[in-house]
């Protein structure tokens, strides 16, 4: 490019910002975010939390919130855990007037079982009516079955095999067959791609916002603890940190601001003059977080009861590959036949097959894209997916709404 060209360039430029603004080093120092990968408890959006025993050595969390109206049967995903479910079960009860049951499925969570690796679409669909017969026994109050992924195939398993009698409505979320059959072929791949552990449930939480399987900060603190144990004891990283929290409030120490996280090319903010200005940019350059393969390091240190511990995945999915297939397999067709007012949440609407494409172009099922979402729509985005559910509910005359939702109609 000739000088010519480069000066006709700059001065189609904007005007460069003011000192004191900008991009610069030091800029960035006055301007560093810092984020609070600290976990939240589940206290702050489920009421009530509860184990229930069945039959057959099963014992399965629950958690709940709300009292009166139909119940929002809520079933996660495979590998996630029923706090997947947390900031949205708060939004849609403040929306209107509805019971939220969302539990930890067989071999994820709290949930405990003689066979965790029987994910099998049969059993985890027996399991729920078992739930349900434990807890309302004969006196079953209209249900809404609304599943994410693995949990919305098991959802359309359960509802097409008629197996919950006072089942009024189906809601499954960014899961179709066709496109679900596709992406098995490369899922051992992307389980390998995980960390294998993690040395806090802060780093946890930090991988999960920066790989981008969650997309919300709030829904990733309180959510992944579900889904991570401490290798040393098997205990589920949401009741070790409870446990430390707990202990914790009991001292006069204040919280450790290791915590505190600080982002790829930012440096603390100088407090103290220009002094300790290279010191915060050395502990910055330090705190760079990598991932490389299965190892994730990163230099704060993290709230856990000995530097030693570390956080492993509660379920190992990978052995569960066989039952992958029957989850997904004439998903469509059972969706499409089964009897009660349906709804589809999808992250793309390239997601359809051709069988859904026709039975939705035929008013067989209600349908919603939500744009700039991943796959786990429910965390990503829990207050549209909340006005939708409840914009669902409101149309279907399941439920009343409060002062606090104003309907729209649905786009398609």
């Amino acid at each position: 490019m000739s000088a010519l060209q480069m000066k006709m360039l700059r001065s189609r430029l904007p005007p460069m910002p003011p000192p004191g603004v900008g991009g610069s080093a030091s800029n960035k120092r006055a301007l560093a975010r810092k984020r609070d990968y600290t976990p939240v408890s589940w206290q702050q959006y489920f009421a009530r939390r509860k184990d229930v025993k069945v039959s057959g050595g099963r014992r399965f969390r629950v958690y709940e919130s709300g009292t009166s109206g139909p119940v929002l049967l809520l079933l996660h995903g495979g590998g996630f855990s029923a706090l997947s479910w947390a900031v949205f079960s708060k939004i849609i009860t403040s929306m209107v007037t509805c019971q939220v049951l969302a539990f930890d499925m067989r071999g994820h969570g709290d949930t405990v079982s003689k066979d965790d690796g029987d994910l099998s679409a049969e059993t985890l669909s027996n399991d729920i009516e078992d739930l349900l017969q434990e807890l309302y026994n004969d006196n079953l109050p209209p249900i809404i079955l609304i599943g994410h992924s693995m949990g919305g195939a098991v959802a359309v398993h359960t509802a097409y095999r008629r197996l919950i009698p006072s089942l009024v409505g189906l809601i499954v979320i960014d899961v179709v067959e066709g496109t679900a059959l596709d992406a098995l072929q490369g899922m051992q791949s992307f389980l390998r791609g995980r960390p294998t552990s993690f040395r806090s449930p802060e780093h946890a939480i930090e991988w999960c916002i920066r790989s981008g399987v969650t997309r919300n900060l709030e829904s990733a603190k309180v959510s992944m603890v579900g889904q991570i144990k401490r290798g040393d004891t098997n205990e589920l990283a949401s009741t070790a940190v409870e446990n430390i929290k707990q202990a914790s409030e009991k001292t006069t120490q204040p919280m450790a601001t290791a915590n505190v996280i600080y982002e790829d090319g930012e440096e603390e903010e100088e407090e103290e003059g220009q002094e300790e200005e290279a010191e915060a940019e050395e502990e910055s350059e330090q705190s760079v977080k990598k991932v490389k393969g299965n190892d994730f390091m990163h230099s704060p240190q993290p709230l856990q009861p000995s530097s030693s511990a570390s956080y492993v995945w509660r379920i190992n999915l990978s052995k569960t590959e066989r039952h992958w297939a029957g989850w997904f397999q004439g998903l469509s067709n059972m969706f499409l036949c089964c009897d009660v007012p349906k709804m589809l949440l999808l992250a793309g609407v390239d997601r359809l097959d051709r069988e859904l494409t026709v039975g939705q172009m035929q008013g067989k099922f209600q349908m919603q894209v939500l744009p700039q979402v991943g796959h786990t729509l429910h965390e990503d985005s829990p207050d549209k997916v909340a006005d939708l559910v409840a914009t669902y509910m409101v149309r279907h005359k399941f439920v009343e709404a409060t002062d606090k939702f104003q309907w729209t109609f649905p786009a398609c």
